[in-house]
């Protein structure tokens, strides 16, 4: 038992990471422009930065020997060494003497050295090298003549009569200061924005609290996951091709196929069940696709040999025509409740997708007092008795008081969440508004689900080519001999 808690817990934190890391990837699909953005300014800044604060250092160099002028051939050796050590030792404090920078800065025209002067020598030998760097490479030059011509004066009090045999020397003083690299504040601007960007992405991973699978509705939500829906991503085709996400494009998925079937599958038992036939279908926001699911949830009971009837209860926003392809023009739900028009004058019969339809009319923005009205109710009774099923694609719930208000006379609601799309408080918050209506909430429809590096699609993809198959292979067909031969009854 032990065991397996362990590796449940092992997989919960792979899972976890997984999130993450899928989150972090989506972040970056979607904030690349401002990555981009960031390194080009990083970039500039750190080039603006390099050209401010570049000061040129000029650098040049003398290398001699140290010989007393006293010393005799035979112990010029000897002496020539004792001398080298005592010059290396005496020269930091005789170079900086004040005697021998007046002497340098008369030569100069200046008051003091403009630069720095430092010696190295070789080992235990008489061979010194002075280098000098300033800010000027005239001033580095003239301060090493310089210090070779009066050196030997000012060192004499102190060390004897000196002589310095020049070996080599610069001819022009060289800068030793990099110029400012435009390569090089574009790579430093590069790494500094992957470096900012991933913590940004981490930040936005952590931060994100959407809604990933069937699992997160169940402890995020509190309710049921009734189906999940695929992503449908249509290869690029020629312009006259149509994006329909419809279980009647031929060019659609089988994996959405399946999940609308078994999502129809779900509804009629949940139908026959509770004995409810108008079904609700809203979001917390609008982009979730709720219009998409509840057309083709009309039109896959319609498959199964159900009446149907879709309403298009978003009055501010009616889609539902267009969607379908049916009339562009002509009077809807608006005009039923608004004015003196019978519902048989504006409800549509669809022959493609074999479905009754009531669109919604003209754009209406106080939406809530049309649908509450009592012609509402006796429209709903109306078409509750005459079809098997009535599905309503309502406005957000989440952002309009429309919906909630329809929901006081439904039966049930089923609502659409789009996989990492809203956050869970702002869909909490919408269910609890729609709660308050005391409807009954069959659970949710999570759409648009991907399979990302956590392959959450393929785990779906499996699910319904597992269950699919039973309903391609005879539930459907035998669905679609009982629709025909209901229409020849007609």
């Amino acid at each position: 038992m032990s065991d397996y808690n362990k590796q449940d817990r092992m997989d919960i934190e792979k899972i976890d990471l997984i999130r993450v890391l899928n989150d972090m990837i989506k972040g970056a699909k979607r904030f690349w422009l401002l990555i981009v953005l960031g390194a080009v300014l990083l970039s500039g800044f750190y080039f603006i930065q390099e050209i401010r604060n570049y000061h040129p250092v000029y650098t040049s160099n003398a290398t001699f020997t140290v010989t007393r002028n006293d010393s005799s051939l035979y112990n010029n050796s000897y002496i020539n060494e004792q001398t080298a050590g005592q010059i290396v030792k005496t020269f930091p404090y005789i170079l900086h003497s004040g005697l021998l920078q007046k002497q340098i800065a008369a030569d100069l025209g200046l008051e003091t050295v403009p630069g720095t002067i430092t010696t190295e020598t070789l080992g235990s030998t008489n061979m010194i090298t002075i280098v000098v760097t300033s800010a000027k490479a005239a001033y580095a030059q003239e301060i090493l003549h310089s210090i070779m011509e009066h050196y030997p004066v000012v060192a004499e009090p102190v060390i004897g009569e000196v002589k310095l045999n020049l070996l080599d020397i610069t001819e022009s003083p060289e800068n030793t200061t990099p110029a400012p690299s435009l390569k090089g504040s574009i790579i430093r601007g590069v790494v500094s924005a992957i470096v900012l960007g991933t913590m940004g992405l981490l930040l936005y991973a952590f931060t994100r609290n959407t809604i990933h699978e069937e699992e997160d509705i169940r402890k995020k939500l509190n309710l049921d996951c009734v189906c999940a829906i695929p992503q449908i991503v249509f290869k690029k085709r020629g312009a006259k091709f149509k994006k329909d996400v419809s279980i009647y494009n031929k060019k659609i998925s089988q994996t959405f196929l399946e999940s609308i079937r078994v999502l129809r599958a779900r509804i009629e038992k949940d139908a026959k069940k509770n004995n409810v036939k108008v079904f609700l279908v809203t979001s917390a926001g609008p982009g979730e696709g709720k219009s998409t699911i509840a057309a083709n949830i009309a039109m896959a009971l319609a498959m199964g040999g159900a009446k149907v009837t879709l309403v298009d209860c978003d009055l501010r926003n009616p889609s539902v025509r267009e969607r379908l392809s049916l009339e562009s023009k002509g009077p809807g739900l608006y005009d039923v409740l608004s004015r003196e028009i019978g519902l048989e004058k504006v409800i549509l019969w669809d022959e493609i997708h074999k479905i009754y339809v009531v669109p919604g009319g003209k754009p209406y923005d106080d939406g809530s007092a049309l649908l509450d009205s009592p012609k509402m109710k006796r429209m709903l009774e109306e078409l509750k008795e005459k079809n098997d099923y009535v599905i309503l694609d309502t406005a957000p719930v989440g952002l309009l008081t429309d919906t909630a208000v329809l929901a006081q006379t439904a039966e049930a609601a089923l609502f659409v969440v789009k996989q990492d799309y809203v956050t869970c408080s702002n869909i909490l918050e919408a269910i609890e508004q729609l709660a308050q209506s005391k409807i009954y909430i069959a659970g949710c429809i999570l759409n648009g689900a991907e399979a990302g590096i956590g392959g959450y699609g393929y785990r779906y993809y499996r699910y319904y080519n597992r269950y699919g198959n039973y309903y391609s292979d005879s539930h459907y067909n035998n669905a679609d001999k009982q629709a025909e031969h209901t229409e020849e009854a007609e």
